[in-house]
C-alpha cells in the first residue's frame, strides 16, 4: 500500500470521489459484516482540465460482493450560486482603490454593525460591477504578451524598450497569476514567487472536487442527486436538529427574539 501511494503522489494523480453508497465490497456474510471502499477513480490534472465535471459513482452489481464504478464526464446542469472572493491582485491595481473610496461614502439606516455590514455589501456590488466592466482573463492577457514578446523578438527592427516593457509585463502578470492561485488553494505555508503556480492549481482542483456536493443521503440511506431533493434533504436535517419536544425555559429564548 505505501508503494501504491508513493506511485500516486509521483505521477501526480487526483482522486475523483464517489457517488453514492460508501463502501464498493463487502464480505455478504450475515453475521460478522465487513464493508470497505477498496475501489476508487483516479486521475491526471491535464485530465481534469479537459473533464472538470468528471465524476465516479457506485453502482450495485447483481451477484457480486464488489460495486461497480461507473465513470460520467457528462457536464452537471446544476449551476449552484458563487459567493463573492476578494481577489488579492486587486490591491495592487489603483482602480480597486478608486471602487472602495466612492462606494464606501454611501450611507446606511440602521445600528452601526447595519451601516457596517450595507457598506461592505456595497463595495462588494462595486467590486463585480469593476471586474465585469474591464473583463480581463489572467491566463489569455498571459498568451497574449507571450504571442507580442515572440513577435518582438524576431521583429528584424528590434525594439529594445519595448522588449524590456512587455518581459516586465509578462513578469508581473505571471507573478499575479500565481498569487491567485495561492489565495484559491488556501496554502499557507508554501510562499508565493516561487513559480508555484502548478502545484496551487493542483491543489484547487482537488479541494474544489472533494468540496463539491453531488448528492446527499436522506434519513433512510436513500440517495439522491437532484437539486430539489438536495435542498428539502438539508432543510430536514436541519429542522430536526434544532427542534426539541420536549422544550425548556423556551420563554426566555423567545424573548431574546426580535419579532
Amino acid at each position: 500500500m505505501a508503494d501504491f501511494r508513493a506511485f500516486v503522489s509521483d505521477v501526480g494523480l487526483l482522486n475523483l470521489g464517489f457517488a453514492g453508497y460508501p463502501f464498493t465490497w463487502r464480505n455478504r456474510r450475515e453475521n460478522g459484516l465487513i464493508q470497505e471502499r477498496l475501489d476508487r477513480g483516479l486521475a491526471s490534472e491535464p485530465w481534469l482540465r479537459s473533464y472538470s465535471e468528471a465524476r465516479v459513482m457506485h453502482v450495485p452489481l447483481a451477484r457480486s460482493d464488489h460495486l461497480g464504478l461507473m465513470l460520467s464526464t457528462k457536464p452537471s446542469t446544476t449551476r449552484w450560486h458563487r459567493r463573492f472572493v476578494y481577489d488579492s491582485r486587486w490591491g495592487r491595481q489603483p482602480q480597486c482603490k478608486n471602487v472602495v473610496s466612492e462606494r464606501w461614502q454611501k450611507c446606511f439606516q440602521g445600528s452601526r454593525g447595519d451601516q457596517f455590514i450595507g457598506k461592505l455589501g456595497w463595495v462588494r456590488t462595486g467590486f463585480v460591477q469593476w471586474r465585469r466592466i474591464e473583463g480581463r482573463n489572467s491566463s489569455e492577457h498571459i498568451t497574449l504578451l507571450r504571442q507580442q514578446l515572440q513577435s518582438a523578438y524576431t521583429d528584424q527592427n528590434f525594439n529594445g524598450p519595448m522588449v524590456r516593457a512587455l518581459e516586465q509585463g509578462l513578469k508581473d502578470a505571471l507573478r499575479e497569476e500565481e498569487l491567485f492561485w495561492k489565495q484559491k488553494s488556501r496554502i499557507q505555508w508554501l510562499q508565493a514567487g516561487e513559480k508555484n503556480t502548478k502545484f496551487f492549481h493542483s491543489k484547487v482542483m482537488a479541494r474544489r472536487r472533494q468540496n463539491r456536493l453531488m448528492g446527499l443521503e436522506d434519513a433512510t440511506g436513500v440517495w439522491y442527486d437532484k437539486e430539489t431533493y438536495i435542498h428539502d434533504i438539508a432543510v430536514s436535517y436541519f429542522q430536526d436538529l434544532f427542534t426539541t419536544s420536549r422544550p425548556s425555559r423556551i420563554n426566555e429564548t423567545v424573548d431574546c427574539v426580535s419579532q
